[in-house]
């Protein structure tokens, strides 16, 4: 299915008042983006990826971050929950959230482009059900994947979406920055089906045991792994 990517919304004069504001916000568990409009939210996803250094880091223009926020945005189904504001919200919360645990100064450049890739993926085309539904209603989704119907689906999507021609965001890069990038989005997705939800946070505990263990001892924090990004 080819992606359709429309025209970067220009924002009338009440949406650039919403934006100067939220914009310094973004750092903050504060917003609500159910009361913003679509369109800003799309500028405030492109103020993200620009404050994380994505565009200046990997040589990547902000015209493909654009065509690719924009694929997604067309790609979310109107759900009542899994909808564009869902994802906006999930993309902003995990900025904020690797922002204030010192998580984010920890990534490299690959890896702050797969999270927040991740994060805006993670419930592309959602049908707003659950997998375990689709499993016993059987059905295409249903049929392609044994388990993890739904992450498993958004993941694919998602790189079926970037590497489209009509929005190229990978384009131009190596093979084995390609398959180091896609293995943290997946990754990244993949963890967020919440049958998987008591598995990493008995992780979380153990690695803030660790943590406060290494502190205690003066000794430097671990290198960022899987467990950080999910």
């Amino acid at each position: 299915e080819q992606v359709h990517v429309p025209t970067w919304p220009r924002l009338t004069p009440q949406e650039l008042q919403e934006y100067s504001i939220e914009k310094h916000r973004l750092d903050s568990f504060d917003m609500d983006p159910t009361t913003l409009s679509s369109n800003v939210l799309c500028h405030l996803c492109l103020e993200i990826f620009v404050l994380l250094h994505i565009p200046e880091h990997l040589a990547m223009h902000d015209g493909r971050l654009k065509r690719f926020i924009l694929a997604v945005r067309e790609h979310m189904y109107d759900n009542p929950y899994h909808s564009w504001f869902h994802v906006f919200d999930v993309c902003q919360t995990a900025y904020a959230l690797g922002l204030k645990l010192g998580i984010i100064d920890r990534l490299g450049p690959w890896q702050r482009f797969g999270l927040m890739t991740a994060c805006l993926s993670h419930d592309l085309e959602h049908p707003g059900v659950s997998g375990p539904f689709l499993a016993q209603a059987g059905g295409a989704l249903a049929a392609a994947f044994k388990d993890q119907i739904l992450e498993k689906h958004h993941a694919l999507r998602a790189f079926e979406v970037m590497v489209d021609r009509e929005v190229g965001l990978l384009n131009g890069v190596s093979t084995e920055e390609y398959f180091s990038f896609r293995k943290i989005v997946d990754a990244t997705i993949l963890a967020t089906d919440v049958q998987k939800h008591k598995h990493f946070t008995d992780l979380v505990v153990v690695r803030e045991t660790l943590h406060r263990n290494m502190a205690a001892a003066g000794a430097p924090p671990p290198e960022c792994d899987h467990l950080d990004l999910q």
